[in-house]
């Protein structure tokens, strides 16, 4: 979700203090009124796509410069084989990840340093069998 902006005064339909979010449309973008941890609120907008998608996020340890991620059980239920994308960011200087084999119920992380050592976080998107 994209950050829109801030208020200090809730609308009126805010609702009472155990709720923490509000999601509705209004002919745009889904969003979502989020009351944080300062007091302020803010609308959020979620990213709209034509397509049906679904994702997942999550961190993966590199050892000797490799990880293998197995995909969650209901994510790997809900996709048709390998047609997912997966987006890496490297956590420290491992000298660069990247991809280097995807089934269809795992994928392989490599970094360019042979022993590299740290953390990848990971994020997989794929439309809906």
């Amino acid at each position: 979700m994209a950050l829109a902006g801030t208020t200090a005064s809730p609308p009126a339909s805010w609702a009472a203090p155990s709720s923490r979010a509000r999601s509705w449309s209004r002919g745009g973008s889904p969003s979502a009124l989020v009351k944080s941890s300062d007091g302020q609120c803010r609308r959020l907008y979620s990213a709209g796509s034509p397509q049906r998608l679904v994702e997942v996020f999550g961190e993966a340890k590199v050892v000797r410069g490799r990880a293998t991620v197995k995909l969650d059980a209901d994510f790997d239920a809900l996709v048709a084989g390998k047609g997912y994308q997966v987006v890496l960011t490297e956590y420290g200087n491992l000298g660069g990840v990247y991809v280097a084999r995807r089934s269809e119920h795992s994928f392989q992380i490599r970094c360019r340093k042979r022993r590299g050592r740290g953390r990848v976080g990971y994020r997989v998107v794929a439309g809906l069998a």
